[in-house]
């Protein structure tokens, strides 16, 4: 008979995140933090899985945070392993071993049922749960989900509280988590955004200080392009061999990222096979690294902001804007490529054209990659991202809303340089070559007036900086939400009974300033079936995609029978330009042959010619 598997443990919880003793220092911590949607969290299950199956070492932990943000599910943290190590006799395994059992999530799951808060408060509330609680010398975050945040300012969206994480806050969170862990003599490593056009001089310099590197892609970041399985076991391994070597840990964070570049790449490849391109880099956030780019970056946009009075300069500028690697939709330019289209373009020996090209240069040698550069590493794969170099800038071709506008003034990107920054050169740039309304071109245009103010000003903003940690760690109780509601008041000081005593759906509508009375009183179904004009019944006792395309007033057979993250507008596809070769041709940045090299021949020994 063959043998059977051992049957697994039941899911075994803590109940109180504050009864938990802190653990003794291991040398490294490396946490991954997940959020998704309902086009996501599907195929993240599946990469979570692969870090049970990574095994585990002595030394090392693996903490995972999931917010599935559908199906009314809430967040949960996961020790990742952490039954496997109490009953193996082994202290490290890597790998799932000869047993091909599948094992479960849940063993794992060490907070059930976390309160839904917006991604900023959650990030932050898991960090510190990591520090205090699973304390390490080294630390590594990566974090997964929804990303194109520059511009947008949503990093990991919660489509339930149309909540997401502003790049200021980002910022914040791991400068603050970076300054408490260095203040123990701990560092943080590396932070990796498993997200969309994250790698931006924007974020960067918001970043500068934080995580010592960062590891992201300037386009499309593809679920399943990361092997999370193969990663864990190649650090498994290089911190192994780093203890019997005694190597230090500045020689193995170097093996580390060269590892963390390599096996991800070469996983990532294969999506060409779908006719998928994608770029991926690392780069170095030291302030000093970052800095390089202050001086050139100003030059560059003085100049250019100069050179627009010249038609003829300006043409250059145009060209070289339409000529550059772009991403998500032509809102993002690659900047090494731009400054390489400018330099191509602006030939002149005279006038704004010399200072165009002086900067380009400055910025180029700054941007080239390299083991002590500002991008470490920088590879592509397909058509579509062949002229990426590690860094993009947003450079739309339209001026963005207001609250974009407001957005990226707040950046330190932008409010570090102060005169001569880059949003300086694109108000004059949108201005400039912005054409007249047609049939209209003699009224003066109207001037913008503020928009509203945008979500993040209601309270949660400023409970992300005015909590303390030990009021932050309370929010992790697996209580219900009628309980968490008063839990949550009572730390912020106020009177539970009179803000969360009653219907949370009242709080959200005064919240959203309309009458809790009218709006959330009743069931939800009965209001989404009054929006509708139909029975709530009958409409949403369907099939919920036949609802979404009746209000998006289509064929729910077409509309839905595709990709329901380009309906919900999640993705948006980079334009392939006239430099692209075809798409049934491979284009990389490696070389490298996909067989092992043939060996050299044996020096002093020549070879016969073959006869003809």
């Amino acid at each position: 008979m063959p043998q059977q598997n051992t049957k697994e443990p039941k899911p075994r919880t803590t109940k109180v995140a504050a009864r938990l003793k802190p653990r003794r220092k291991t040398d490294w911590n490396i946490m991954v933090y997940v959020v998704g949607e309902s086009t996501l969290s599907g195929g993240m299950i599946s990469q979570l899985k692969e870090l049970t199956d990574a095994g585990f070492q002595k030394g090392t932990t693996v903490l995972a945070y999931f917010d599935p943000n559908c199906n009314g599910t809430e967040a949960r943290i996961f020790d990742v392993n952490r039954w496997r190590k109490r009953r193996s006799r082994k202290l490290t395994m890597l790998g799932d071993g000869p047993d091909p059992y599948v094992r479960n999530l849940a063993e794992d799951c060490h907070i059930p049922e976390l309160p839904q808060l917006p991604s900023a408060l959650t990030l932050r509330y898991f960090l510190e749960y990591a520090r205090t609680y699973y304390p390490a010398n080294n630390y590594m975050v990566f974090l997964m989900g929804h990303g194109v945040l520059v511009g947008s300012d949503a990093f990991l969206p919660d489509p339930g509280d149309n909540s997401g994480i502003t790049l200021v806050d980002l910022g914040w969170i791991l400068k603050n988590f970076s300054t408490k862990v260095e203040a123990h003599g701990e560092k943080f490593q590396l932070v990796g955004f498993h997200s969309c056009s994250m790698n931006s001089v924007e974020l960067i310099h918001e970043l500068a200080g934080s995580a010592k590197y960062m590891m992201g892609t300037q386009g499309s970041a593809l679920p399943g392009s990361w092997p999370y399985r193969q990663l864990l076991k190649k650090i498994f391994r290089l911190i192994r061999d780093s203890k019997r070597t005694k190597s230090g840990t500045n020689a193995l964070v170097k093996e580390l990222l060269r590892a963390l570049q390599d096996l991800s790449f070469y996983n990532s490849e294969d999506f060409w096979l779908a006719g998928y391109s994608a770029d991926l880099s690392i780069c170095n956030l030291d302030t000093r690294q970052v800095g390089k780019l202050r001086t050139p970056i100003r030059n560059l946009s003085l100049a250019l902001t100069d050179g627009l009075r010249d038609p003829v300069t300006q043409n250059c500028i145009q060209l070289a804007h339409l000529k550059s690697q772009s991403y998500w939709g032509e809102n993002y330019t690659d900047l090494c490529d731009l400054c390489e289209c400018l330099l191509e373009q602006c030939k002149k020996t005279s006038g704004p054209q010399v200072a165009i090209r002086s900067a380009c240069r400055r910025i180029n040698r700054v941007l080239q990659s390299g083991p002590n550069q500002l991008v470490r590493y920088s590879d592509y794969y397909g058509p579509s991202y062949q002229y990426s170099n590690g860094l993009s800038i947003y450079f739309p071709w339209v001026r963005p809303e207001p609250e974009v506008e407001r957005h990226y003034e707040g950046y330190s990107f932008t409010r570090d340089y102060k005169k001569g920054s880059w949003w300086d050169f694109l108000n004059q740039y949108f201005d400039q070559t912005q054409r007249e309304l047609r049939g209209d071109r003699h009224r003066k245009p109207k001037p913008l007036r503020p928009g509203k103010t945008p979500w993040v000003s209601w309270p949660i903003r400023d409970w992300l900086r005015d909590l303390s940690d030990e009021e932050l760690l309370k929010l992790g109780r697996p209580l219900g939400k009628r309980r968490f509601g008063r839990d949550l008041v009572s730390i912020l000081g106020r009177d539970p009974g009179k803000i969360l005593g009653g219907d949370p759906g009242k709080i959200l509508a005064k919240i959203l300033g309309g009458d809790p009375g009218k709006i959330l009183a009743g069931d939800p179904g009965k209001i989404l079936g009054k929006i509708l004009g139909g029975d709530p019944g009958k409409i949403l006792g369907g099939d919920p995609g036949k609802i979404l395309a009746t209000i998006l007033g289509g064929d729910p057979g077409k509309i839905l029978g595709g990709d329901p993250g380009k309906i919900l507008g999640l993705y948006a596809a980079t334009v392939i330009k006239n430099f692209a070769d075809p798409p049934n041709k491979f284009v990389s940045s490696r070389r490298l042959p996909f067989r092992e090299p043939r060996t050299k021949p044996r020096s002093g020994v020549a070879r016969k010619p073959r006869k003809p």
